[in-house]
């Protein structure tokens, strides 16, 4: 259902459904089941961001290929060969953005991912955390 729901969101998307040229496009990766949904919902609530999901490295190349993608962010339950698969996606549609992996605090991929240039926010994250941190990696002045 989700890898449904995600083809059809690209294929929306392809259709001319395109995100505001205002808005920046984050890809989530990740099944949209998970910790990390009311940290998500700050974000979508905030404004000036719109999120696409993929639940797999596979469907978000098909979205950094077709779209000015500005962040990816990964879910606490991504797997790391998954978010590791969504760099190597990177390198092949030469499309390098920042990524952000939420990751439980005593996860252990941290100095590979250092070398990936994957940052790494560790769960539980406070409540603004999320969004203040996206914020500052795309350089975005917070408004008052």
């Amino acid at each position: 259902m989700t890898l449904a729901r995600n083809l059809l969101c690209v294929l929306a998307m392809k259709a001319g459904n395109k995100p505001s040229t205002r808005a920046k496009l984050l890809l989530v990766l990740g099944d949209g089941a998970s910790e990390s949904e009311a940290f998500l919902a700050g974000l979508q609530g905030r404004g000036g961001f719109q999120l696409v999901r993929a639940s797999t490295a596979e469907i978000a190349e098909v979205v950094l290929r077709d779209f000015p993608v500005s962040l990816a962010l990964a879910c606490a339950q991504t797997p790391a060969d998954e978010i590791e698969r969504l760099v190597a996606a990177m390198e092949r549609t030469r499309h390098a953005v920042p990524v952000l992996a939420i990751r439980h605090a005593h996860s252990g991929e941290a100095e590979r991912w250092a070398q990936l240039g994957v940052g790494i926010l560790r769960s539980p994250l406070l409540p603004d955390a999320l969004v203040r941190s996206v914020e500052v990696v795309l350089d975005l002045k917070r408004k008052a």
